[in-house]
């Protein structure tokens, strides 16, 4: 298989091979970054389970796998998305159905709506935002989703995380920790049921696919205090009833949490309840493997802290970085870890000395959204893309940079928290931030990206089906 750098089409748009629709044709994909906010591609479980314990009545038709193409394909490379119904927004929860790209929560931070707290210390952001809309790719048109039975006093700080199960997107949290399901065949939203833990922000919430799907709760700071925490539960969509799973053996806030295909749950990144060892030096969390009773260590990473993850097949990727060296380029780095094994194989390192906000898998390719660089200060960094013959190491080939969007004077270039898909086709990106750790002063506007020999790809599926 040719390499990423080798497949560039005219006009410096790298193509997309056949293998990129996995991702839309049945493949559950995790992909977390710093604040463990969930996104999947579309799976079905099996759904009999689910009307067995009563959780679902319905009998609407299954979806497609995904989109083939529209009326009118879009240009290759970077073109924009219509108007959104949504306010501006940056981290919100976000799922690839098969057919939409669904949208809810997320921060309204703005550097405008200022508070000051204790010790000189602001904190800026607006009503964290409790709607939704879903956006289809083939009719290019927005719908907004109702109301979800969820807290409406959300304050300035969200506390929501979600995961996509197949078939409902699960949102979990709010200051009452409680959690609803939105099936988008319906167009409705359900209760779920109340479980083990408390309020809590920056926990980690994700699909743990399998026979008996469940999505893991681990982390976060719990109460008032926002001390770490160590309790970690999973919640079964199928049954509506939740079970506590073993605590960590030390609280983690901001944690990511990771289920490689057919192997133990993971916890990666985070900070623990002190980043400072007793000689002073920064301390790293390691990352956990959950073994049958507790969690087990496994070795520590090749970087100093993990911020970003995914798994990929039968391995986990990673990116981090040394904070004891932020201006240097060599301190970002990125892995591969075999997590039956705990062995790490360093993989080839992101261009520019960049920092991933999140690692997103576009099916034989991994797409990094950056936090940072280290090149000219206000230039926007760009995304970048490693083959996943990259990963395996049957290839040397580094990471390539994406054309900037260039749309909307810039505003989705150099962003972070966007709303982010693959639909086996086409890049959705909406929304976002520009500026500081949590995305500052959003966006609400939206683009997509065709690889060059997209459009050769689902005539090619329109073949093989007719």
């Amino acid at each position: 298989m040719a390499s990423v750098s080798d497949r560039v089409a005219d006009g410096g748009v790298p193509a997309g091979p056949r293998r990129r629709r996995l991702a839309a044709a049945g493949v559950v994909v995790l992909v977390v970054g710093v604040l463990g906010v969930a996104v999947f591609a579309a799976t079905r479980p099996d759904r009999a389970r689910r009307e067995a314990a009563g959780v679902v009545t319905d009998t609407a038709p299954e979806p497609a796998a995904g989109p083939t193409s529209a009326t009118t394909p879009p240009p290759v490379g970077w073109s924009a998305l219509p108007d959104s119904p949504l306010s501006k927004r940056t981290r919100p929860i976000t799922a690839w159905t098969g057919t939409e790209l669904v949208i809810w929560g997320g921060e309204g931070f703005t550097t405008d709506v200022c508070t000051l707290l204790d010790e000189g210390v602001s904190r800026c952001g607006d009503q964290a935002r409790n709607d939704g809309a879903a956006f289809d790719p083939v009719t290019d048109t927005w719908r907004m989703l109702p109301p979800a039975p969820l807290s409406e006093d959300l304050g300035s700080w969200p506390t929501y995380r979600g995961a996509w199960t197949g078939e409902e997107l699960v949102v979990w949290g709010g200051p009452d920790a409680s959690g609803a399901a939105y099936d988008p065949e319906a167009d409705t939203w359900r209760p779920i049921a109340n479980g083990p833990l408390g309020p809590r922000t920056h926990f980690a919430m994700a699909l743990v696919a399998g026979e008996h799907p469940e999505v893991v709760v681990a982390g976060g700071a719990a109460g008032s205090e926002g001390r770490p925490s160590v309790e970690v539960a999973a919640y079964d969509p199928a049954t509506d009833s939740w079970r506590s799973l073993p605590d960590l053996p030390e609280g983690r806030v901001d944690p990511l949490v990771v289920h490689p295909h057919e192997s133990p749950v993971l916890v990666l990144g985070g900070y623990a309840a002190s980043d400072v060892a007793p000689d002073g030096n920064l301390r790293f969390p390691p990352a956990l493997r959950l073994g049958a009773t507790e969690w087990e260590e496994l070795p520590a990473a090749p970087m100093g802290r993990v911020e970003a993850a995914v798994a990929v097949e039968d391995w986990v990727v990673v990116t981090g970085t040394d904070p004891r060296t932020p201006s240097d380029p060599a301190a970002v780095r990125a892995a591969r870890l075999a997590p039956l094994s705990g062995t790490w194989t360093a993989l080839a390192a992101p261009r520019d000395g960049v920092a991933a906000d999140a690692l997103w898998l576009l099916g034989d390719e991994l797409l990094l959204a950056p936090e940072w660089g280290v090149g000219a200060p206000g230039t926007p960094v760009p995304r970048q893309v490693l083959g996943l013959d990259a990963v395996s190491g049957s290839s040397s080939t580094g990471w390539t940079e994406l054309p900037q969007v260039g749309l909307f004077d810039g505003a989705l270039d150099g962003v972070q928290g966007s709303a982010v898909v693959w639909t086996g086709i086409d890049l959705l990106v909406w929304g976002g931030g520009a500026d500081g750790g949590y995305g500052a002063d959003p966006v609400a506007v939206g683009a997509r990206y065709r690889f060059a020999d997209a459009d050769a790809d689902a005539d090619a599926d329109a073949d093989a089906d007719g």
